[in-house]
């Protein structure tokens, strides 16, 4: 969230994509997510609000989609996921490929 203009915001400068635990490719699910988050933010995240977000990423990659961002595809023209730094299975047992993309212009393409 922000209170700059969309354009002025990091949003833009999202390159590797948009994390969401939709197990396209690999298991993963939104408690995983929500450790890795809490965990990325050293522990200082708002851990109600981490739940959240990991909750509602699945439905707003899904709402992306329907307004026609050009996900990467696996070959069953699923959304494709991609590893990225700090995605983890099974509370940070291993890497998961969570990261949901555009090429490396995620970021440029939501705000298109």
């Amino acid at each position: 969230l922000t209170k700059l203009y969309p354009t002025r915001s990091h949003t833009g400068a999202a390159q590797g994509g948009m994390a969401a635990a939709l197990a396209n490719v690999e298991e993963d699910n939104w408690e995983w997510h929500t450790f890795d988050t809490i965990k990325g933010g050293d522990y200082l995240v708002d851990q109600d609000a981490a739940e959240i977000l990991a909750k509602e990423a699945i439905d707003a990659v899904l709402d992306l989609e329907k307004m026609g961002l050009p996900f990467g595809r696996t070959p069953e023209g699923r959304i494709d996921q991609r590893r990225f730094g700090g995605h983890t299975r099974s509370h940070g047992e291993a890497p998961v490929r969570r990261a949901c993309y555009s090429g490396d212009r995620t970021g440029h393409m939501i705000l298109q």
